[in-house]
């Protein structure tokens, strides 16, 4: 069986998830195959760079494109692109590996070969931050006169990571972390592939607060949210809980549960749990985050998770939201660079011994046995 992330990558432009208008912008180009010589996609990773250097590229190379453009999908040129074989006119190079002086020289004379089997050379070079002080040159010298039939598709991670004498002469297309909603119609999308979306054994609780979990987990990264999907799929690991026990992963939605029990200095067992199970990193910087939204929005009335409005609200009411942020925040162990579970346990323990009228009250009645020392 293959993986979620490979069998179901899209195709066509129209198939791109959460860049919609970058998606808008080639849709249009592909209809009249008015590509730019030259092209820098920028963004973090997962978020559909290398998919659409593939999709560009079939498109510009396609024997038998249909009447909107959009690659056919069983042609030659297409399969070695879609199988990543690259045997034909179209290559995969890593920015990081032309940096080398042969693979310079290499390079810039491979450039100069006219196409043997497709319509164009297309040239996809990942990790165009990497390159070095050498091959950036090299390039420049061909992007300044460009060719009828050559293509170059840069990708990066790093803002600002390629030179801006090469920025300058290709379109740059910004990708943008995929949103909580878009993350959720993708996976939706995909188990509808998978003939899962109405499956009865699977709990409707999964459609909604399982793929939310999952979404929120990826960081944005739809690479990650796909992988995460398959592993839930094959292990059946349907509820909240038990997805990120399963998977290690906190998310947004169950730290708002977490959240709130503590705030109500809660004892349920299953709130704890997940506390404790937790990566303390993670868990501590959701829910600094978290809280520190809240305090915005109980000043401003500003709500930047739009999916998370009313849960915002309810904490940034809370009488004991601002309590929790400063015993978080200002928790000695908490400011190192890395955060253990031992400290942040301590702090939360702080937290319900300084603020819980509970325990307050009744801490005199605790006893207390006393050992003589001789």
């Amino acid at each position: 069986m293959k993986q979620f992330s490979i069998k179901h990558r899209p195709r066509k432009f129209e198939e791109l998830f959460g860049q919609d208008f970058i998606k808008k912008d080639l849709i249009k180009r592909a209809a009249t195959k008015n590509f730019p010589r030259a092209m820098l996609l920028r963004g973090l990773h997962g978020t559909g760079k290398t998919t659409t250097a593939h999709v560009i590229a079939m498109t510009l190379q396609c024997s038998n494109p249909d009447s909107e453009g959009n690659p056919c999908g069983v042609c030659n040129s297409c399969k070695s692109i879609i199988e990543e074989r690259f045997d034909r006119d179209t290559m995969m190079l890593d920015g990081s590996q032309i940096g080398q002086k042969d693979n310079v020289v290499e390079f810039t004379s491979v450039i100069n070969i006219k196409p043997m089997y497709d319509k164009n050379r297309v040239f996809i070079i990942e990790e165009a931050d990497q390159l070095s002080t050498g091959a950036s040159n090299a390039l420049l010298k061909v992007l300044e006169a460009p060719q009828d039939n050559v293509y170059f598709i840069l990708l990066s991670m790093v803002p600002g990571g390629v030179s801006p004498a090469i920025q300058s002469r290709c379109q740059v297309f910004n990708f943008k972390p995929i949103s909580i909603r878009d993350m959720m119609m993708a996976l939706k999308t995909i188990l509808e592939k998978e003939g899962l979306w109405n499956d009865p054994s699977i709990p409707n609780t999964f459609r909604t607060q399982g793929l939310a979990a999952i979404a929120t987990a990826s960081k944005g990264s739809l690479r990650e949210g796909v992988q995460l999907l398959e592993k839930c799929v094959i292990g059946e690991y349907w509820t909240p809980e038990v997805i990120q026990e399963a998977l290690g992963i906190v998310d947004e939605a169950s730290t708002y549960k977490v959240l709130t029990g503590l705030l109500d200095f809660s004892k349920d067992e299953s709130i704890w749990n997940t506390v404790s199970s937790a990566d303390p990193a993670e868990l501590y910087n959701y829910l600094t985050l978290i809280l520190s939204d809240a305090m915005i929005c109980k000043t401003t009335g500003y709500v930047k998770n739009e999916f998370y409005a009313d849960s915002t609200r309810f904490i940034a009411s809370h009488p004991n939201a601002e309590k929790l942020f400063t015993i978080l925040t200002e928790y000695p162990q908490l400011s190192k660079p890395y955060v253990r579970k031992a400290d942040l346990m301590a702090a939360l323990a702080s937290y319900y011994l300084k603020y819980n009228n509970h325990l307050v009250e009744n801490r005199a009645s605790i006893p207390i046995r006393t050992i003589k020392h001789t």
